[in-house]
């Protein structure tokens, strides 16, 4: 269990770090398969995990951190034969939508939260507290402030800007 979390939270947060750096709006090139002569084998998933995607607003940046760590997650879990369900929510920007997303999250025993942006990594780990559930979050300026950091079960990743050093470039 240990080695699967670490290996989503690993590629969470690879995602969110790619997701930033924008998106070609050129389409996807498309390529006939060719025809298969065997029946693909089958196997049954080695393991069944649940995911929460908490996004606290609809935003393009933070949309897009959504689509790509959803995408990934479920990507990996393809190849990994792992059956992957992944619940995505938005709390509208409002705190008490948001606790209203975490309880059913938590009642339903998921197997991780990745909240985006601040608000909703805050309402999330206030959710989980207690719980052995891990939280990744994505997109959160400034987590330090935030009371994110020197969590148990608590990781993930900073949009903050180093402003000063980008005036002095």
């Amino acid at each position: 269990m240990k080695k699967v979390i670490s290996v989503i939270s690993s590629l969470i947060l690879s995602a969110s770090l790619l997701a930033g750096c924008g998106a070609s709006s050129a389409p996807a090139p498309t390529t006939a398969a060719a025809p298969e002569t065997q029946a693909p084998e089958t196997k049954a998933p080695a393991a069944s995990y649940s995911i929460a995607i908490v996004q606290q607003l609809s935003h393009s940046s933070l949309d897009e951190i959504r689509t790509a760590v959803a995408a990934e997650l479920k990507a990996r879990a393809d190849a990994a034969g792992i059956e992957l369900t992944v619940s995505e929510y938005n709390g509208q920007n409002d705190p008490t939508m948001l606790g209203q997303i975490g309880a059913p999250a938590m009642d339903n025993k998921v197997d991780m939260i990745i909240p985006i942006a601040t608000l909703a990594a805050q309402t999330m780990v206030t959710t989980a507290e207690g719980t052995d559930t891990p939280i990744v979050f994505a997109a959160c300026s400034d987590p330090v402030t935030a009371g994110l950091t020197g969590l148990d079960k608590v990781t993930g990743t900073s949009d903050a800007l180093n402003t000063p050093f980008i005036l002095d470039m």
